[in-house]
């Protein structure tokens, strides 16, 4: 027996239609076959799914309660099949029972290896004594899908720390860039270390530093892994906050404090030479990247305040493609005011980031 023909009644849903509540009695295994879902618990987002899935069955095997709230993030369609008929669907059919168990294997192994992950990268990247490896380090292979913004200049130069200075003639021209890291690596102590996959989003502004060096700064960044944020914030600086990011072929979702904050969509890609990119997505191969390092101290005032430059090396570009039908949609207030997207392209890299070094301190600011 394959899964379509246990016997269940067809059902459709709006967007935020709730489907399933945590803490109620599995009665109902539902089959999603079209659409998203967001899987919540007290209302936090902890995961996105995309159609085909099912809900309620890891449930009904074990507790036979809900474990998490189901929402529809987008117009869903399945099939309701009541729990007793699920059941005894299992009973009959091996095959189905065995296919069943195999899903709810592979779900558990994924966990599995993802906490292994975790605790591989926390050993690699502590020097002994239990410091941070310093750097230089390698990342790729980088699937990018960069946004060309368009916003206010003024509100840019108000994102920019004492020291650097927008670029002259490219407006209010900002990057939003989506990065898929497929790996990172670097040369310590103990030898080479390597990371995990993982997924961030940036902000980059085109800037000059000083002395007149070209660069990008950067003063927002969401990142899934813990790791990756440990290492840029305490090395280089970099303002990293802890998010999820879901991609698809055809868009994201980024969520921070366990909800919804952005959105992105794009359309079919269309190849171009490298030539062809806009002077804002060429900036983003700058051989320089500025941060503003602040670490708070113990006594209401900043301990460190910092403008850090990092050398970028760029080992490896791939094919360009530019996207059709770009979007940004805000679903929260933590992104900076950026404007709206001119432009977006795809592309695949490696690239290197050096050790940082000190430009700059600034007045230790008090706390409030």
């Amino acid at each position: 027996m394959a899964e379509d023909d246990v016997p269940g009644e067809g059902f459709t849903a709006d967007t935020g239609a709730t489907l399933v509540r945590a803490g109620e009695p599995v009665r109902e295994v539902l089959h999603l076959r079209e659409g998203r879902v967001g899987l919540f618990r007290d209302g936090r987002l902890i995961d996105i799914i995309d159609a085909p899935m099912r809900a309620g069955a890891a449930a009904l095997l074990g507790e036979g309660r809900h474990r998490v709230d189901v929402v529809a993030l987008g117009p869903v369609a399945g099939l309701r099949v009541p729990a007793a008929s699920w059941l005894a669907a299992l009973d009959r059919s091996p095959a189905l029972a065995l296919a069943e168990a195999r899903r709810q294997a592979a779900a558990r192994a994924a966990l599995e290896d993802g906490f292994a992950a975790s605790l591989g990268d926390l050993d690699d990247f502590f020097a002994p004594g239990g410091r941070l490896v310093p750097g230089p380090y390698t990342f790729g292979p980088v699937a990018l899908t960069a946004f060309v913004m368009a916003g206010e200049r003024a509100a840019l130069r108000a994102l920019l720390p004492p020291g650097l200075r927008l670029i002259p003639g490219l407006g209010g021209a900002s990057l939003l860039v989506l990065a898929e890291v497929g790996g990172s690596r670097t040369d310590g102590p103990g030898g080479p270390t390597r990371a995990g996959a993982y997924r961030e989003l940036a902000v980059f502004i085109p800037c000059v530093g000083p002395r007149g060096r070209l660069g990008v700064f950067v003063p927002a960044l969401v990142v899934t892994a813990t790791m990756a944020i440990l290492l840029g914030r305490e090395i280089y600086g970099f303002p990293k906050r802890p998010g999820r990011i879901w991609l698809h072929s055809d868009g994201a979702e980024v969520a921070l404090d366990h909800r919804l904050a952005l959105r992105l969509g794009w359309g079919e890609g269309t190849p171009l030479a490298a030539g062809a990119a806009p002077r804002a997505l060429r900036a983003l191969l700058r051989p320089r990247v500025f941060t503003r390092k602040v670490i708070a101290g113990v006594a209401g005032r900043d301990r460190v305040d910092e403008l850090v430059e990092s050398r970028f090396s760029l080992l490896d570009l791939g094919r360009l493609t530019r996207l059709a039908e770009p979007r940004v949609e805000h679903l929260d207030p933590w992104l900076p005011p950026l404007g709206r997207p001119t432009a977006a392209f795809s592309l695949q890299a490696a690239y290197r980031l050096g050790r940082g070094r000190v430009l700059r301190r600034n007045p230790r600011r008090r706390r409030r």
